[in-house]
Formats: structure tokens, C-alpha cells, sequence
């Protein structure tokens, strides 16, 4: 589920929450607009206790 969004310019950063094999995730992405599509350039997650 994607929490948050806030893109500047070229530029955006995603909040998104998951389930993976019974684990709940926060995953924060950064991402970049290339050639008119976005690419994730990291990703930074932990599992939620």
C-alpha cells in the first residue's frame, strides 16, 4: 500500500508498506525521471515489529 508520495520535479520519494511472506514492511524508495519514466535509484526498507 503506497503511504506517501511527495515528487519534486524530477525527482520523488515513495513511502509504501507490504507483506511478504508473513513479514510487514516499511520500504522507503527513491526515484528518478528518466527519458519520461520513473526509475527506482534506492530502496531502504525495515520489517515492523
Amino acid at each position: 500500500m503506497i503511504r506517501n508520495i511527495s515528487i519534486h520535479g524530477d525527482i520523488a520519494v515513495a513511502h509504501v508498506e507490504d507483506e511478504w511472506a508473513g513479514m510487514h514492511f516499511d520500504t522507503i524508495l527513491t526515484m528518478l525521471k528518466h527519458e519520461g519514466a520513473w526509475r527506482v535509484m534506492a530502496k531502504a526498507y525495515r520489517i515492523q515489529s
